[in-house]
């Protein structure tokens, strides 16, 4: 497994440039050959050309087009994209399909740690994640005294749960984590309500309720591209009888063909105290894979989505597989996407995501957004391999040295979307501490 280790001497700035090379990783002063921002100083120009001079006034053009005379743009031209997603119809009760058993409704707010302290559990149930502790919690949008108060159920009836919830988002990025309060609670079946929260810098809307008998759903979508995760734990009702198993069905969504991947969740041998759960991330894309990583030890269980982009739905059933109302409660909706624009000036803009299969060329200034890192703290630190990817780090705090380890190879490889040799990406280490001490 490769590493690389830096040593990071007093109040210095180390601005390093990757090259991914046969596999290998290399520092290399070589620029980037088309992945996120980074580019060659030359340029290459087309132009578009028509068959006749004409005049057309709000042309539209939905298909590949030729033109074979230069064409003359007077104001911003707009290059924009449809990103296609999977979302919610909203559809209530059963709708001709198998549903959940009766429920007793009873969610509510308590403190994180209520039922167990996630950070005894760090390494098994949150792995790769930031520690589930009080100083990587944030307020956002609520009140500090509720920064430690989460949404939990009690039990649902039957014996399905005993204390299991606590839901929480996790921005990826920041390694920060958040409790959104759930209200209101326990309505009726049918009604949905529509909540947005404010963390991580960012704002989240999460619809959620319970659509049918023994359904519950949340909807949770970002105003960004960003990745995050969104989870759940606590103690099923199963006293040391869980037994866990990974489900799927495929089924299709226009010209799509998907998989659903849920959990599934029994004390063995009732026929009752069983509990399915479904996640589906709105990106298509992301659901070529299995959808959330499980973990449990005894009746403690951990759920959460992978890192996923845009937004996420996440099923519970109690008792019963409910996955073709599931299947048919899902559709997909375009979101278009202003992703390149050039101004009257001739600047170019990429103001959104833009997938290129060849190389980037640019004539003038070209910078990739950074991942900013805050503080590193007074440890040993490995970032993760979507942090390290045009990362910014500072460190102030060290009492002694530290080491500054790079993730493995294959790690930033498998980061990196369709990544090929040559594709190359920086990363910088700011050092402005007061003690002479380096990261190693």
């Amino acid at each position: 497994m490769y590493t690389e280790k830096i040593k990071i001497t007093k109040k210095i700035f180390i601005y390093i440039l990757f090259n991914i090379n046969n596999n290998t990783m290399s520092v290399n002063e070589r620029l980037n050959n088309g992945f996120r921002g980074l580019s060659k100083s030359s340029i290459i120009l087309s132009n578009i050309y028509s068959s006749k001079n004409a005049l057309l006034n709000k042309l539209r053009v939905k298909n590949t087009s030729d033109f074979e005379n230069n064409v003359k743009i007077n104001g911003t031209l707009n290059i924009t994209s449809e990103r296609e997603l999977i979302e919610s119809k909203n559809l209530t009760f059963d709708q001709g399909f198998t549903v959940g058993n009766d429920v007793e409704k009873d969610m509510y707010n308590d403190d994180y740690t209520q039922e167990f302290d996630p950070y005894d559990y760090q390494e098994n149930f949150f792995p790769g994640m930031s520690d589930f502790v009080d100083g990587n919690i944030v307020s956002g949008d609520k009140a500090e005294e509720n920064r430690l108060v989460s949404s939990t159920w009690d039990d649902l009836g039957n014996d399905i749960f005993d204390d299991w919830g606590y839901f929480y988002l996790y921005d990826v990025n920041s390694g920060k984590y958040y409790f959104p309060l759930i209200s209101p609670q326990n309505l009726d079946d049918g009604i949905i309500t529509t909540q947005t929260f404010s963390a991580f810098g960012r704002t989240f809307t999460i619809k959620h309720g319970w659509t049918a008998q023994g359904i519950f759903k949340f909807d949770v979508s970002v105003d960004d591209g960003l990745p995050f995760k969104f989870g759940m734990y606590g103690n099923m009702g199963s006293d040391e009888d869980t037994i866990h198993e990974v489900l799927s069905q495929s089924y299709s969504l226009g010209v799509n063909d998907l998989t659903l991947y849920y959990n599934y969740n029994i004390d063995d041998g009732s026929d009752v105290e069983i509990l399915y759960t479904y996640f589906i991330p709105k990106n298509v894309d992301d659901n070529n894979a299995q959808t959330f990583d499980v973990f449990y030890d005894d009746d403690y269980v951990s759920i959460m989505s992978k890192e996923i982009k845009f937004g996420l739905l996440v099923y519970f059933s109690k008792t019963n597989d409910v996955k073709d109302w599931v299947i048919n409660d899902l559709e997909l909706s375009s979101e278009a996407k202003n992703n390149f624009a050039i101004d009257e000036e001739g600047n170019a803009y990429i103001k959104g995501d833009v997938k290129v299969n060849g190389d980037i060329v640019a004539a003038g200034k070209s910078l990739g957004k950074l991942s900013f890192v805050p503080l590193i703290g007074d440890s040993n630190y490995t970032p993760s391999p979507d942090l390290l990817i045009n990362g910014y780090f500072t460190s102030q705090t060290l009492n002694d040295n530290r080491t500054f380890v790079i993730p493995s190879a294959s790690d930033i490889i498998a980061a990196i979307p369709d990544c090929a040799v040559n594709t190359s990406f920086r990363f910088t280490i700011n050092n402005y501490q007061d003690g002479n001490y380096s990261e190693i």
